[in-house]
C-alpha cells in the first residue's frame, strides 16, 4: 500500500498548528500538533544545541505517528512538496 503524505501548516511556523495527513483509495488518517507544543519542542531543541534539526525531526515524528499502526501494510510513502 502506497500512502501519499500532505502537510498543512509547516512545522517551522510555530504560531499555527501542523497537520500531517496520509491517504490512498482505502486509507485516510491525520495527526496534528498544536502550536503551543511545537514551541515547547523548539525550546528543547535550542536548549540541547540542535535547533537546525527541529523541523525535520518533528516532521518525521509526525509521519511515524501517522503510520505506526499500519506500517506493516505500507510499501511506500509519497511526500507532497
Amino acid at each position: 500500500m502506497i500512502i501519499e503524505i500532505d502537510q498543512s501548516g509547516r512545522v517551522e511556523y510555530t504560531s499555527k498548528p501542523t497537520v500531517i495527513a496520509g491517504y490512498n483509495k482505502k486509507w485516510q488518517r491525520a495527526v496534528m500538533i498544536p502550536a503551543k507544543d511545537k514551541r515547547q519542542l523548539q525550546k528543547i531543541f535550542r536548549q540541547t544545541g540542535q535547533p537546525r534539526i527541529f523541523n525535520s525531526k518533528v516532521f518525521a515524528a509526525l509521519i511515524f505517528c501517522l503510520i505506526e499502526k499500519n506500517y506493516h501494510k505500507i510499501t511506500g510513502l509519497v511526500v507532497d512538496r
